[in-house]
């Protein structure tokens, strides 16, 4: 399986019919940049397509598994023409919710923002009990993104996911996992999360897709409800309070 345009951010490692995906920013939280979502949603076309492709196995480089969008990079993206919906985050999105086979994330340290949101459409999520979960999308003056308004009350009921959308408080291993975000609490998730991908991997390919299809929820309603969050997304981009968060953000990155 060969990747044409790989980000240097994105590490890939083909082990037989498993594919190891890794964020490669440990200096930065391994915070996503829009030329990583370009990347990640090429290599998941490509191991859709390929054979030899089987699970895929998501993790962070590092400390961490990702601290959700790079506030710099997302804010020069904004400037040179806004969020549309067939922007490259939100066409990532769309492939790895559309995307068929079994995919197992491997999460420790933070997982913040698209970096929890994202394990919503992990297949198997192993973490480790120091990560930390977080989407503080409320604190940045945005609402949430990539259908989690729909899944989460749906997941966890409407009471507890206003923990993590309306509130956006640090969530621990032990409340993800009561709340159906991450499968086990294991010490070694990446290692927990290769062993299960290999396990999968020996299984019939038909009958983990037609699984993985039957358990899913309805793409149409997962993709309407993302396409009203990014009506929403838009119109709160413009606001005043979105757009000193982000002021301040980087400011305090500057400092």
């Amino acid at each position: 399986m060969t990747i044409t345009s790989l980000s240097s951010q994105i590490n890939v490692v083909a082990s037989g019919p498993v594919l190891s995906v890794k964020f490669k920013r440990p200096d930065k939280m391994n915070a996503f940049t829009f030329e990583m979502y370009r990347s990640l949603t090429e290599i998941l076309n490509k191991a859709e397509k390929s054979d030899g492709v089987r699970v895929v196995v998501l993790s962070g480089m590092g400390e961490h598994f990702s601290a959700g969008n790079d506030i710099a990079d997302f804010v020069s993206v904004l400037e040179e023409g806004g969020m549309a919906r067939d922007s490259d985050a939100a066409i990532f999105v769309d492939t790895i919710r559309e995307f068929s086979k079994p995919i197992i994330a491997a999460v420790d340290g933070y997982a913040v923002g698209i970096g929890t949101t994202l394990l919503l459409y992990c297949d198997l999520v192993y973490a480790s009990s120091m990560a930390k979960f977080r989407t503080p999308f409320t604190h940045l003056g945005l609402c949430p993104e990539a259908a989690a308004s729909h899944i989460m009350p749906k997941m966890m009921g409407r009471a507890r996911a206003g923990e993590w959308l309306l509130l956006g408080d640090v969530i621990s291993s032990e409340q993800a996992m009561r709340d159906g975000i991450i499968t086990r609490i294991v010490d070694d998730p990446i290692g927990m999360a290769m062993d299960k991908a290999k396990f999968l991997a020996g299984l019939s390919p038909k009958a983990l897709q037609d699984t993985k299809k039957l358990m899913s929820s309805n793409n149409e309603v997962l993709r309407n409800a993302f396409d009203q969050e990014m009506i929403k997304f838009a119109e709160c981009l413009e606001s005043d309070e979105a757009k000193q968060a982000f002021k301040q953000f980087l400011e305090k990155q500057e400092s």
